[in-house]
């Protein structure tokens, strides 16, 4: 619905754009809900450092995945990425909620 109101105000380039800021960052916190999800079933200490380390590399790939972005995809539209950031992060945060939720 999203990359449909891009596509009418901005063209092709910003439903592109849109798209590819959400899925580099909602693919990363997809990976870190699902891995949190996993290590909230172990006990022990490494529970936090496991944690800490996880959050630090969804960072990371969410970094690398919009370089590759910028660097591969030369007509992005700035504005458009960003809202597609913006959305992505949110929609990470919802699927985290859920699955918190789920396990209680």
């Amino acid at each position: 619905m999203v990359m449909a109101g891009a596509w009418y105000f901005a063209g092709v380039h910003g439903a592109i754009s849109v798209g590819l800021g959400g899925v580099s960052c909602f693919l990363p916190s997809l990976l870190f809900t699902l891995y949190l999800k996993h290590v909230s079933l172990q006990r022990g200490s490494f529970v936090l450092g496991k944690l800490i380390m996880s959050e630090l590399l969804k960072v990371g790939l969410t970094i690398g995945a919009l370089y590759l972005v910028v660097r591969l995809y030369i007509e992005v539209q700035w504005i458009a990425l960003l809202v597609g950031m913006a959305l992505g992060l949110g929609l990470a945060l919802q699927a985290s909620i859920i699955a918190i939720r789920e396990k209680n």
